[in-house]
């Protein structure tokens, strides 16, 4: 995409000042003025910027109206004064660059034209070997930006003795480099004549958790005038920032080699309210990026009696197999969340009550039912576990509840299973019945009751058979 205007077609740093100024002249704009040809590119940059667009090929010099963008890099800074070098390096770069100093530039154009008249000289000698050669050109670049050199780091300890940094601990040397981050990040952040590309590898690496969430402020400083790519490892970072800003490397151990992939959100909800439901869920972002299957649920009941069961039933830890519950209960987002984790290749078993299935949606708080989780949540037929009849607490038997609630409560109550047995057509009843009989027991507690006193035959088959599809998907 070029400009419209066909004297806008221009690299003005490659185009004489005189030109620039008969350029701006000709639009009735005010020439800069002064010796110094960087305010006239600037202009004429400022005209192409404006100027409309079209598709369109030409042959430049270097690429015009570019941002310009430096790198800073922070990957091996693991010593503060290489943050301060690189630090000070980069603002007198932004220095020159800003003509603060017109008389360096001045400077600068004078050693330029001195190089350049002798680099034209060397034609002749290459003339003298190849008659076959017309002309040689070479461009010599004088840059003053590039001229800092290096400081290094002295401290005194408070009785005025110098302290020998190679014969410190860890601890100093690390508050020092936080330190000179936080001050580089401040400093920097004001922006400059460049945009910044700012490159960190690891750099909470020997950090306590204070200072770890300290640096994260840093590397807020420094986005603010450019980007920051961060390489981590660490949880507490990873959790802390947006799940739209991370990148996660997967290996692949058949082709040996790591492949990048991003989070993806849909337009609209999604994007804005992600981190927010992830929170209310309990899924921070290093559990998405890391945990292999999740097992989605409603009910407090079930959020302390499915973890136990799955351990008697599968022989195994559920933590150890990669497998995070998650309760969606009365929770808006949980449709979202589900099919969030579901676009994004994690995984996902839902555990649905039958009653779900057999009315209307709207006659409960639960946001989990067949119709969305297919319709909204876009999950395959098989992912949809059904439990029941009607509901979780109706698939264990009476006298597994009875032994639950005579255990509950010390052996001082007990429930027969017979007048369970007889509630078991009306499901609000019987569970009414056993918070009634076990001395106001609630859910939760009633569910922490249930998973002591279970049997691994006891477990019902539709429970077993989506904890054994958990297992296989994380596997």
């Amino acid at each position: 995409m070029v400009p419209v205007d066909a004297d806008l077609r221009i690299d003005p740093s490659a185009t004489k000042m005189a030109d620039l100024k008969e350029l701006l002249t000709a639009r009735g704009l005010a020439a800069p003025g002064g010796t110094s040809k960087e305010p006239y590119v600037q202009a004429v940059r400022q005209l192409i910027d404006q100027d409309q667009k079209c598709l369109d090929s030409i042959e430049l010099d270097s690429p015009p109206h570019r941002p310009f963008f430096e790198v800073l890099d922070f990957r091996k800074a693991q010593d503060a004064e290489v943050v301060l070098n690189t630090t000070l390096r980069a603002l007198f770069a932004d220095l020159i660059r800003s003509n603060q100093y017109p008389e360096l530039a001045t400077a600068e154009a004078k050693a330029n034209k001195v190089l350049q008249k002798k680099a034209d000289e060397l034609s002749d000698f290459v003339k003298r070997y190849r008659a076959d050669v017309k002309d040689v050109v070479v461009r010599p670049s004088v840059d003053f930006a590039s001229g800092y050199r290096n400081v290094s780091i002295h401290l005194t300890d408070t009785r005025g003795s110098p302290i020998a940094l190679a014969l410190r601990g860890q601890g100093l040397h690390t508050h020092l480099r936080l330190a000179t981050f936080e001050w580089s990040g401040q400093l920097l952040s004001g922006g400059g004549t460049a945009r910044r590309v700012v490159l960190f590898d690891e750099p909470d690496a020997h950090l306590d958790y204070h200072a770890q969430r300290r640096i994260l402020g840093v590397i807020e400083e420094y986005a603010k005038n450019g980007h920051v790519l961060v390489a981590t490892h660490s949880m507490n970072m990873i959790n802390r920032v947006s799940l739209e800003n991370i990148v996660h490397l997967e290996f692949d151990r058949n082709a040996r080699r790591s492949t990048p992939r991003r989070i993806q959100t849909e337009a609209g909800a999604e994007a804005v309210e992600l981190d927010r439901i992830g929170e209310s869920l309990g899924l921070e972002n290093a559990t998405v990026l890391y945990e292999r299957a999740f097992f989605m649920f409603e009910g407090e009941t079930e959020a302390r009696a499915l973890p136990r069961m799955y351990e008697l039933w599968t022989k195994s830890k559920w933590y150890l197999d990669g497998v995070r519950f998650v309760n969606g209960y009365n929770n808006e987002g949980a449709i979202l969340g589900a099919r969030f984790l579901h676009r994004n290749g994690r995984p996902v078993i839902v555990l649905i009550d039958e009653d779900t299935t057999v009315q209307k949606a709207s006659q409960y708080k639960r946001q989990f039912s067949r119709n969305r989780l297919e319709g909204q949540a876009l999950l395959p037929a098989g992912r949809i576990k059904v439990i029941g009849p009607h509901c979780f607490e109706l698939a264990f038997s009476s006298a597994c509840w009875s032994r639950a609630i005579y255990r509950a409560t010390g052996g001082k109550r007990r429930i027969t299973k017979a007048k369970l047995d007889a509630l078991r057509d009306r499901p609000s009843d019987f569970i009414k019945h056993l918070s009634l009989r076990s001395g106001g027991l609630s859910k939760v507690e009633l569910g922490v009751a249930l998973a002591a006193v279970i049997r691994r035959s006891e477990i019902p088959a539709q429970l077993s058979e989506a904890f054994d599809a958990a297992r296989s998907l994380a596997q």
